[in-house]
């Protein structure tokens, strides 16, 4: 998982975010 650049206080809430949108099957990235 590469969300580690997330792992910052104030990005704490946007890389939690962005983990339930990649579980959710709409992240670009998703492989």
């Amino acid at each position: 998982m590469e969300l580690q650049k997330w792992e910052t206080p104030e990005f704490e809430e946007i890389g939690t975010s962005a983990e339930v949108t990649a579980y959710a099957g709409i992240w670009p990235d998703s492989e």
